[in-house]
């Protein structure tokens, strides 16, 4: 296993104290992941001071060279680019020819098996993703992942909400890991909070264990981080202990509707910043004004299939060279879209991850973006699609469209390869034919 996921996975129960004070080590010296974060840096400085010509070959080559690599060692590549009579060897021979590269959908890459398009994936870890539109992919992410993501999150938050890397947040996301409802993820300098669970209990653990421990960022889903905005409304005594060191907070995997975030920043204080990207690592784009996105071509290269009107993001990944995303559809719908000097310099969002939630059996509101895409369901590597359905309180049935394309075993069980660990409801499961959509042809993961 690489040293970076090692880290990852055996680390992140350190203790909070002992954390703390490791949590000064600058991420360029971090085992595992510090020369990933280093280039990466490096790679943001230079390319912010470059000329338009000087920008494009420097896009132009890394895109090139896994256009190259992907369709001489991919199957699901090389199948696709030759019925498409397209060879990149031949074909891509300057910037201008990025448009060239035939755009990949999710639709397409279910049609094949994840080891045919993938390579080199025993150095990798295997992860899913539903994104807005709520189709399972599953694919493999490389160790450098890591250290490259959070360079240019780093990035970001630093430029946007003064933050410093020691800076403690408290995380609200899908985790279903989280051990005595709040407990200290070391590799990301946070701790994380069970969403899954009762806010009056995980009220006495952070007013008792960790009443002293500033926290200075909350980071997770606009919906999650809501309804701890809500309770905190019938908790002063939480209310203040969180505002009491808090910077900011920082939304991110649900489209932040403005109603989500005028209650959050009324009940702590502070101002909102959301951040744009995805499971599939192909874009980072940060807000420069209220749903107003630029993105950093740096992390991925990031276009639209039309320059006027809406159109749909799309992007190619450099460095995930196990499961190349080129030119790939995020379905994702943008408008307002600005070019600058023949690159994409900001986008606004129209459809996004939307935070919808069901109800437990204690009526706590479960935001299905954490119980859905926030774990690795067995149940992804055979769907094309997963939706939810709530008609009773604590009861949800699973909706799922078998992928047809893969042979399933005669023992298969889709309760079997549901993650329902931590949440007090019951699952029932349904195969149904086509995913359910709304009058206007829309995908929703809550029916």
């Amino acid at each position: 296993m690489n040293l970076g996921f090692f880290l990852r996975n055996n680390l992140n129960f350190m203790p909070y104290g002992i954390g703390k004070i490791i949590s000064f080590l600058p991420y360029s010296f971090r085992p595992g992941i510090s020369k990933s974060y280093r280039d990466s840096q490096k790679e943001l400085l230079v390319f912010n001071t470059l000329e338009k010509k000087k920008k494009e070959e420097y896009l132009f080559f890394k895109i090139k060279k896994i256009t190259i690599y992907a369709y001489q060692n991919i199957a699901f590549y090389k199948d696709y680019y030759n019925s498409l009579n397209f060879n990149p060897m031949m074909q891509l021979n300057s910037f201008n020819d990025i448009k060239r590269i035939p755009i990949i959908k999710k639709e397409l890459l279910l049609k094949y098996n994840i080891s045919d398009r993938s390579v080199n994936f025993t150095k990798a870890v295997q992860v899913n993703t539903g994104g807005s539109s709520g189709k399972t992919l599953s694919f493999f992410t490389p160790s450098e992942k890591m250290g490259i993501e959070w360079a240019h999150l780093h990035y970001i938050w630093k430029k946007q909400m003064k933050f410093k890397v020691p800076e403690l947040k408290l995380m609200l996301v899908g985790r279903n890991d989280v051990r005595n409802y709040v407990d200290y993820d070391f590799v990301r300098n946070s701790l994380r909070l069970d969403i899954y669970s009762d806010y009056n209990t995980i009220s006495k653990v952070l007013l008792g264990k960790y009443k002293k421990v500033q926290i200075k960022f909350l980071h997770g889903y606009p919906s999650a981080i809501y309804e701890l905005a809500l309770y905190c409304k019938t908790n002063e005594q939480l209310k203040e202990r969180l505002k009491r060191d808090l910077k900011g907070i920082i939304l991110n995997s649900e489209f932040p509707y403005d109603y989500l975030r005028i209650t959050i920043e009324e009940v702590f204080g502070v101002k909102t910043n959301a951040f744009y990207g995805h499971s599939e690592g192909c874009i980072i784009a940060y807000e420069i004004d209220k749903n107003k996105y630029k993105p950093l071509h740096t992390y991925g290269y990031v276009e639209t299939d039309e320059t006027e009107g809406e159109s749909s993001l799309i992007g190619t990944n450099y460095y995930n060279f196990q499961s190349p995303m080129i030119r790939y559809d995020t379905e994702d719908i943008a408008f307002n879209c600005e070019y600058r000097d023949s690159l994409l310099s900001s986008f606004s969002i129209k459809e996004g991850r939307s935070g919808e939630y069901i109800l437990d059996k204690k009526n706590k509101k479960i935001p299905l973006t954490g119980l859905i895409f926030g774990r690795h369901h067995k149940l992804f590597d055979y769907c094309v699609s997963i939706q939810a359905s709530q008609s009773e309180i604590g009861q949800v049935e699973i909706l799922y469209v078998i992928n047809q394309d893969i042979n399933l075993s005669k023992d298969f069980n889709p309760m079997n390869s549901f993650d329902s660990s931590k949440v007090d409801i019951e699952f029932t499961f349904r195969e149904i034919p086509e995913p359910v959509k709304s009058i206007s042809g829309k995908f929703k993961l809550l029916i």
